[in-house]
């Protein structure tokens, strides 16, 4: 697993309180305890960031106003194409 996991440029983070989020485009959190991530919600609300989850075991951060219309948008705007022609 882990060949895998740096190969797509996955690590282990200890500490995230003094993350830039502005340069943060999203990185996700994944623990089988629910307790570490509510705890880890709760550090982050303070900070420039959107914390979601997609299912039980992870979160999801994004800096604050990036999300994935926005990329989408800045995606087809850099290709020349309507953002009507997507489909998300």
């Amino acid at each position: 697993m882990q060949p895998q996991l740096k190969q797509y440029g996955v690590r282990e983070v200890t500490g995230f309180l003094n993350v830039d989020f502005a340069k943060v485009m999203k990185y996700m959190v994944v623990s089988p305890n629910a307790t570490v991530l509510k705890q880890i919600q709760n550090d982050l609300s303070s900070q420039n960031c959107t914390v979601t989850s997609s299912g039980p075991f992870n979160l999801e951060v994004t800096a604050n106003g990036r999300d994935k219309g926005m990329a989408l948008q800045q995606f087809t705007e850099r290709l020349g194409i309507s953002l009507t022609a997507t489909i998300a």
